[in-house]
This record gives C-alpha cells, sequence and structure tokens, in this order.
C-alpha cells in the first residue's frame, strides 16, 4: 500500500512547534483533490478527553474502558486482561492498566491498537482484532512494530482506516516516522517511512493531518 505526501511549506521560523500558529487571514486554507475539496483552520479542534469506547453489532458488544477491553454476547460479559508480550520479544514489565491508542471498526472486526508503558519515556503497543460475529467476541492479536503512535491520552484516537485496513501514523526509536498499517497478506504490520525527526501531528479530519518535522538544519517542515 502506497501513501501520497504532499509537503506544504518550510518554515525557518515556526517557534515552538507545540504551540505553532500561522496566520492565514479570515478564511482556512483550501486541500483539493481530484473529486474533493476540504477546508482546514490551521488549529487543531478541542476534544474533550473520553473514558470509553463501545462498539455493537446486534447483541453483541466490544468496549474499551479505563480498566481494559470488555466483551458481551447477550447476558455473557468477560474482561479480557492483555499483555505487552508477544511471545517473539521480552518487553519488561508492562504498566498495570494499557491504554488505547485507537480503535476502528472495519465490517464485522474491530481493530484496538492497545499501549503499555514498560518503562519511564518507553512505550510498546501491539495490534487486537475483535470478531463481533463470534458467539463472545474476543481479542485475537494480530502483531507489533518496533515504533509507536503519536497517542497521548488514555483513551485516544489515533488509529483510522485507509484501503480497508487499520492505520496509524508511527515513529521509531531511530527518528524515522510515517505510517504503520495492518498487511493481511503479510500477516504482520507494515511500515512506510514518510520522514524523520516529526515533532507534532495536528489530526484536522479523518482525511487530513499536519505533520511538523524537523530538519538537520534545524528548520522545521510542516
Amino acid at each position: 500500500m502506497m501513501v501520497p505526501v504532499l509537503g506544504l511549506l518550510l518554515l525557518p521560523c515556526l517557534a515552538q512547534a507545540a504551540g505553532y500558529r500561522i496566520d492565514l487571514g479570515a478564511r482556512p486554507f483550501r486541500v483539493e483533490g481530484p473529486s474533493y475539496c476540504v477546508l482546514v483552520s490551521m488549529e487543531r479542534p478541542h476534544q474533550a478527553s473520553r473514558d470509553e469506547v463501545v462498539f455493537r453489532q446486534g447483541d453483541r458488544f466490544c468496549a474499551w474502558r479505563r480498566d481494559g477491553l470488555h466483551t458481551r454476547a447477550g447476558h455473557r460479559v468477560r474482561h479480557w486482561p492483555l499483555d505487552a508480550t508477544d511471545g517473539r520479544s521480552s518487553l519488561g514489565e508492562p504498566s498495570a492498566s494499557p491504554s488505547l491508542a485507537g480503535a476502528r471498526r472495519i465490517g464485522d472486526n474491530v481493530y484496538l491498537l492497545v499501549r503499555w508503558q514498560t518503562r519511564p519515556g518507553v512505550a510498546t503497543e501491539r495490534l487486537y482484532e475483535v470478531n463481533l460475529s463470534e458467539g463472545l467476541p474476543r481479542p485475537r492479536l494480530l502483531g507489533g512494530f518496533e515504533g509507536t503512535s503519536t497517542a497521548q491520552e488514555a483513551v485516544d484516537d489515533r488509529l483510522a482506516t485507509v484501503g480497508e485496513r487499520p492505520t496509524w501514523i508511527a515513529r521509531r526509536a531511530d527518528g524515522a516516522w510515517g505510517v504503520a498499517f495492518w498487511e493481511p497478506g503479510l500477516g504482520q504490520v507494515a511500515f512506510q517511512q514518510l520522514g524523520e525527526g516529526l515533532e507534532l501531528v495536528v489530526p484536522v479530519s479523518d482525511r487530513i493531518h499536519l505533520f511538523v518535522e524537523r530538519t538537520s538544519y534545524g528548520t522545521r517542515l510542516l
């Protein structure tokens, strides 16, 4: 899967990326494609913190709450403790309560990107799938990736759907960043690098994100 990238502006004097602002007057700028036009504000919309995410199909539920993953079929309810070990790597001791980097439903399947703080400043993430058509839906571990998403909240929304695949912006410890996505044909999480030195991601909509990247010259690329 290839993801097109458009570089917009090089801003040598963009001060403090976490609080940047570009004054474009009274109008937002326009993003145009072959069949759409989107008006984009440079200000990140305020998003209230969420305590849970719930998906439903008939009498079957998949819910992520602060205490983790729950599924339900009729009167049967189960809480699923998840750990950060995928059987192939040793990740140290995960935190007692994993967080949710993002969740999306595609057809009968719910995809959850679960995040653990393995030690101060270091996190790991795993992608799970829950099939809502099963008698009692249960999580199935799909795999992990050597990088992490840009999630910050205990219940965040950093997972998107691109080409019927769960997809997210990820960065690696070596500074590379790009798009991570589940590749069913390979049975693993794949990664397409887009750049290096990602400092900030501003989700404007499901289709538009703004990226701030530091260059080797100390400037920032938007």
